[in-house]
């Protein structure tokens, strides 16, 4: 810890840093198609929901059941598994189909198992829709909604287009009255013995507010359409291989137009978008935190993340919400540095205006004295390049004060 207690400090943390045993289930009987994207398309916080008849997709071979459960009290992440990705309708149309016609022709069910589809377009393709039984995963086809991303999330994230969809899809159906406000969240590997939704796709939803630990499937359902615990995993990689050629490699996440800003940028309005702890999920404080000890800090520690760049708000909660989950539990001990790379020019741009920010109200002294994390503690943190850097911005000192 530092021996400036964090009593005269104000910290800035900067993010540097930049499988599928398919899982899905058996055969079962399921049940009439009426989701209406039209009527989501009119909800200020749906996404774009790309209908069946716009994907083309085929009919059911058997009428549908409703769901067990309405509203939805679950929803359960999937991945597709398969090393292929799409950024555009025609390509992604083109996997949803294939998805269709694998769950169809080779799993032999009535049709695409999965609830929605979402693709690296950031569009949603409608699967079964918000009112019928999925065939996605047991104890949860009738009670949860399945979402799908389309591609292989072992190693990688979706990208952000894809995880603002997966978000807005869920924000969408609890307006619509489809999902409950309390929904629980979980993956799919949650269900059963499975890796799906990927490894990293998965740790992300750990981190997210609805995920549920300890869900409860929903079993003893009479009627057709609701899984029987005990069910063989008929699937496999090995069924997925031909796929591949459908989609297009993966592509890192771009930031959005305009979003770029030259680091000096710091213009007249100093202070940038400072997003409250409730909108970002905080948890609460254990205690209460102790107050600066002097009226103005004196100092301003500069810190980086051991996190991924993000460039979309509703990434950047998740990425905040791990940081706070990992501190709290005392598991960020690593000392490993993002010396290969250095924070987006947004980023720094951004703590320089916290920074002027601070000085113009008053929270920041006018003399204040800018340090690295690595000058007051034993650390690496924020890194060499990073430390560069901010070694040439305005009130950095080369030997801290006393």
């Amino acid at each position: 810890m530092s021996r400036f207690a964090n009593y005269k400090s104000i910290i800035v943390v900067l993010s540097t840093i930049g499988s599928l045993a398919i899982g899905t289930p058996i055969k079962l009987s399921e049940e009439a198609i009426s989701t209406t994207p039209s009527k989501a398309a009119g909800m200020s916080n749906c996404p774009r929901i790309v209908s069946r008849s716009e994907w083309r997709a085929r009919s059911p071979t058997e009428e549908y059941l409703p769901m067990v459960v309405s509203p939805s009290s679950y929803v359960v992440a999937h991945h597709g598994g398969i090393p292929h990705y799409c950024y555009d309708e025609t390509t992604c149309a083109n996997i949803v189909r294939s998805y269709q016609d694998l769950h169809m022709d080779v799993n032999t069910w009535a049709d695409i198992g999965y609830h929605f589809v979402i693709g690296g377009d950031g569009n949603v393709y409608e699967g079964r829709g918000w009112d019928h039984v999925g065939a996605h995963c047991p104890g949860y086809n009738g009670q949860g909604i399945g979402i799908c991303i389309i591609g292989d999330y072992t190693s990688r994230m979706p990208n952000n287009a894809s995880l603002e969809a997966f978000q807005s899809l869920i924000d969408c159906g609890i307006s619509l009255g489809k999902v409950k406000p309390d929904y629980k969240l979980i993956g799919h590997r949650q269900g059963r013995d499975t890796q799906c939704p990927g490894e990293t796709f998965y740790a992300h939803i750990k981190t997210m507010p609805h995920w549920e630990p300890n869900p409860v499937p929903l079993w003893g359902v009479s009627g057709k359409g609701v899984f029987k615990p005990g069910t063989k995993n008929l699937t496999g990689t090995q069924r997925w291989t031909g796929l591949i050629a459908l989609g297009v490699p993966y592509k890192e996440s771009e930031p959005s137009t305009g979003e770029k800003v030259e680091e000096n940028d710091v213009g007249p309005s100093a202070c940038p978008a400072i997003i409250e702890r409730s909108e970002w999920g905080a948890l609460q404080a254990k205690k209460k935190p102790s107050k600066l000890k002097v009226s103005s800090a004196q100092l301003v520690i500069i810190h980086h993340a051991k996190t991924e760049s993000c460039y979309k708000q509703a990434l950047c909660h998740t990425k905040v919400r791990k940081i706070q989950v990992d501190r709290i539990l005392l598991m960020a001990t690593s000392t490993r540095v993002g010396d290969g790379t250095i924070a987006e020019k947004a980023a720094l741009n951004a703590a320089k205006k916290l920074i002027k920010c601070g000085v113009d109200s008053g929270k920041i002294n006018k003399t204040y004295v800018l340090l690295a994390h690595k000058q007051v503690a034993q650390t690496a943190c924020p890194g060499n390049k990073l430390f560069n850097v901010i070694k040439k911005w305005p009130g950095w000192q080369s030997n801290p004060p006393r």
